[in-house]
């Protein structure tokens, strides 16, 4: 067995192999990956309260589903950090910038703050900040968390991009503020509360996918005909909205009573 209350560290350069019956990280415990270093941690049962870290060109690989337990944190700083899955407690936080290589169910605290990439899918039932640079998610993006990304004044491609679907429930929440949200599948939020779904200073963009089939984008705001004023930030307004430059055809459709008022469109 591993039982860590202090600091356990790999080599540049080197592969450094953690196992037994059960990996217990503890609250004081700290598992740093340096530059260009491999950890390896083979355990059936792995505890996660304390830090991992992952600096540039490392990578932290586990072969069993972790959870990063309340009070424990992962920071990304360029590396790759990979699991069979991975869970964000509630009072759990990632941080940082990099690769998640595995499915993540965030239910604490995510915040990037330059280019980062999940490779799979993002359940987000907590709060997911994007500070600078751009969230890609292999997958699909689905939960009635809320992700957050406000550019003003930032340089460069900043945003969030969905290579999968965007799914939201009713409670969720998604702000871009002067970037992109970039999806290559569907657009299906059921958020009903125009405070919830703030993209007036930002770029709805739909880029489709090769070979695959029309993209759906949710009627959000209720049809109140042509004599409106815009942004009207209680009308669900885009500041843009953007198709391509892969070839897309977009369908819309008004499937959730977004507006509180019934159909968005009559």
């Amino acid at each position: 067995d591993v039982s860590n209350v202090g600091r356990i560290a790999g080599s540049s350069g080197q592969t450094l192999m953690l196992s037994g019956a059960v990996f217990d990280n503890q609250s004081t415990g700290m598992v740093s990956a340096p530059v260009g270093s491999v950890i390896k941690i083979q355990s059936p049962s792995i505890f996660q309260a304390g830090e991992f870290e992952v600096r540039s060109q490392a990578t932290f690989a586990i072969d069993a589903p972790l959870t990063n337990t309340n009070g424990g944190t992962i920071s990304l700083l360029g590396g790759t950090i990979g699991a069979d899955s991975l869970t964000n407690a509630e009072s759990a936080g990632i941080s940082g910038f990099g690769t998640i290589d595995s499915n993540v169910v965030n239910y604490g605290d995510m915040t990037f703050i330059a280019d980062a990439q999940i490779v799979g899918n993002l359940a987000n039932e907590g709060t997911v900040v994007i500070q600078s640079g751009t969230l890609m998610i292999m997958g699909n993006l689905t939960g009635a968390g809320e992700i957050v990304g406000d550019f003003f004044g930032r340089r460069g491609a900043n945003g969030l991009t969905v290579l999968g679907d965007l799914t939201m429930g009713q409670s969720g929440k998604v702000t871009v503020a002067y970037g992109t949200l970039a999806i290559s599948g569907n657009f299906n939020v059921a958020i009903d509360n125009f405070a919830g779904c703030d993209l007036t200073a930002g770029t709805l963009q739909l880029v489709g996918l090769p070979g695959e089939g029309p993209q759906t984008l949710e009627l959000l705001a209720e049809d109140v005909g042509r004599d409106v004023t815009v942004p009207n930030a209680s009308l669900f307004s885009l500041n843009k909205l953007r198709l391509g430059p892969t070839a897309t055809t977009v369908r819309l459709v008004d499937s959730h009573n977004c507006h509180r008022a019934g159909k968005s469109s009559q």
